[in-house]
Protein backbone atom coordinates (compact mmCIF):
# COMPACT_ATOMS: atom_id res chain seq x y z
CA UNK A 1 0.00 0.00 0.00
CA UNK A 2 2.82 2.31 0.75
CA UNK A 3 4.03 1.66 -2.80
CA UNK A 4 0.69 2.77 -4.24
CA UNK A 5 0.63 5.93 -2.11
CA UNK A 6 4.18 6.81 -3.18
CA UNK A 7 3.07 6.42 -6.79
CA UNK A 8 0.30 8.97 -6.14
CA UNK A 9 -2.47 6.38 -6.27
CA UNK A 10 -4.18 6.87 -2.88
CA UNK A 11 -7.55 5.60 -4.19
CA UNK A 12 -5.98 2.33 -5.35
CA UNK A 13 -4.24 1.97 -1.96
CA UNK A 14 -7.57 2.40 -0.17
CA UNK A 15 -9.27 -0.17 -2.42
CA UNK A 16 -6.49 -2.72 -1.82
CA UNK A 17 -6.73 -2.14 1.95
CA UNK A 18 -10.54 -2.53 1.99
CA UNK A 19 -10.50 -5.66 -0.18
CA UNK A 20 -7.69 -7.23 1.90
CA UNK A 21 -9.40 -6.40 5.19
CA UNK A 22 -12.79 -7.66 3.91
CA UNK A 23 -11.26 -10.86 2.60
CA UNK A 24 -9.60 -11.49 5.95
CA UNK A 25 -12.90 -10.98 7.80
CA UNK A 26 -14.71 -13.32 5.37
CA UNK A 27 -12.07 -16.06 5.73
CA UNK A 28 -12.14 -15.84 9.54
CA UNK A 29 -15.94 -16.09 9.50
CA UNK A 30 -15.98 -18.96 6.98
CA UNK A 31 -13.26 -21.04 8.64
CA UNK A 32 -13.78 -20.46 12.36
CA UNK A 33 -17.14 -18.82 13.13
CA UNK A 34 -19.58 -20.37 10.63
CA UNK A 35 -18.99 -23.99 11.77
CA UNK A 36 -20.01 -23.05 15.33
CA UNK A 37 -23.71 -22.90 14.26
CA UNK A 38 -24.62 -20.24 16.78
CA UNK A 39 -28.42 -20.09 17.10
CA UNK A 40 -30.85 -18.37 19.37
CA UNK A 41 -33.45 -20.05 21.60
CA UNK A 42 -36.13 -19.88 18.87
CA UNK A 43 -34.12 -22.13 16.56
CA UNK A 44 -33.42 -24.81 19.17
CA UNK A 45 -35.24 -28.14 19.09
CA UNK A 46 -36.95 -28.37 22.48
CA UNK A 47 -38.76 -31.63 21.73
CA UNK A 48 -36.02 -33.82 23.23
CA UNK A 49 -35.85 -31.69 26.34
CA UNK A 50 -39.63 -31.72 26.74
CA UNK A 51 -39.72 -35.50 26.30
CA UNK A 52 -36.99 -35.88 28.93
CA UNK A 53 -38.95 -33.68 31.37
CA UNK A 54 -42.14 -35.70 30.72
CA UNK A 55 -40.27 -38.96 31.30
CA UNK A 56 -38.82 -37.59 34.52
CA UNK A 57 -42.28 -36.48 35.68
CA UNK A 58 -43.68 -39.93 34.87
CA UNK A 59 -40.91 -41.56 36.90
CA UNK A 60 -41.67 -39.27 39.87
CA UNK A 61 -45.39 -40.09 39.69
CA UNK A 62 -44.64 -43.83 39.46
CA UNK A 63 -42.33 -43.71 42.47
CA UNK A 64 -45.00 -41.80 44.43
CA UNK A 65 -47.56 -44.46 43.51
CA UNK A 66 -45.20 -47.20 44.59
CA UNK A 67 -44.46 -45.37 47.84
CA UNK A 68 -48.19 -45.07 48.61
CA UNK A 69 -48.66 -48.77 47.83
CA UNK A 70 -45.84 -49.81 50.14
CA UNK A 71 -47.34 -47.83 53.05
CA UNK A 72 -50.13 -50.43 53.25
CA UNK A 73 -48.48 -53.84 52.94
CA UNK A 74 -50.55 -56.42 51.14
CA UNK A 75 -50.17 -60.13 51.89
CA UNK A 76 -48.94 -62.23 49.06
CA UNK A 77 -51.57 -64.53 47.51
CA UNK A 78 -49.77 -67.67 48.71
CA UNK A 79 -49.79 -66.37 52.29
CA UNK A 80 -53.49 -65.62 52.14
CA UNK A 81 -54.38 -69.05 50.79
CA UNK A 82 -52.20 -70.87 53.34
CA UNK A 83 -53.57 -68.96 56.31
CA UNK A 84 -57.18 -69.40 55.15
CA UNK A 85 -56.77 -73.15 54.68
CA UNK A 86 -55.05 -73.54 58.05
CA UNK A 87 -57.86 -71.59 59.73
CA UNK A 88 -60.45 -73.85 58.06
CA UNK A 89 -58.53 -76.93 59.22
CA UNK A 90 -58.38 -75.62 62.79
CA UNK A 91 -62.12 -74.86 62.77
CA UNK A 92 -63.04 -78.34 61.58
CA UNK A 93 -60.69 -79.91 64.13
CA UNK A 94 -62.27 -77.95 66.97
CA UNK A 95 -65.78 -79.00 65.85
CA UNK A 96 -64.70 -82.62 65.83
CA UNK A 97 -63.20 -82.27 69.33
CA UNK A 98 -66.38 -80.63 70.63
CA UNK A 99 -68.51 -83.49 69.35
CA UNK A 100 -66.18 -86.20 70.68
CA UNK A 101 -66.08 -87.29 74.25
CA UNK A 102 -63.03 -87.67 76.41
CA UNK A 103 -62.58 -91.25 75.32
CA UNK A 104 -62.79 -90.34 71.63
CA UNK A 105 -66.34 -91.62 71.09
CA UNK A 106 -68.88 -89.43 69.41
CA UNK A 107 -71.62 -88.01 71.60
CA UNK A 108 -74.97 -86.81 70.23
Amino acid sequence: MAVLEEANLPLAADIVWIVGYGTTIFVVWYVWIRPLKIVGTDAQDWSERNEAEEDEQDEVEESERQASNTDQPRPEPSQTTDSASSEATEASTSKTNDQSGADGTKQD
